[in-house]
């Protein structure tokens, strides 16, 4: 079952090149499908320890929280 919220993150045609070059011999058999899930995967992950990084250290609200009670 696909996270839903994975679906949404958008992947760059750069950043596909990108995944590809620094991933090398690993990507050489990656569908381009699969490659997407993968930076989209990660992607998610950042943002998630971001946020809980963000709300342990700004009374349990993110930047992005935060800049919209301003």
């Amino acid at each position: 079952m696909k996270n839903p919220d994975l679906v949404k993150i958008y992947i760059s045609e750069k950043e596909l090149a990108e995944a590809r070059e620094i991933l090398g011999e690993r990507a050489k058999d990656m569908t381009e499908e699969q490659l997407k899930e993968q930076i989209a995967s990660m992607k998610y992950l950042i943002d998630s320890w971001m946020d809980e990084y963000e709300r342990s250290i700004f009374d349990g609200k993110t930047l992005n929280k935060k800049s919209s009670n301003l």
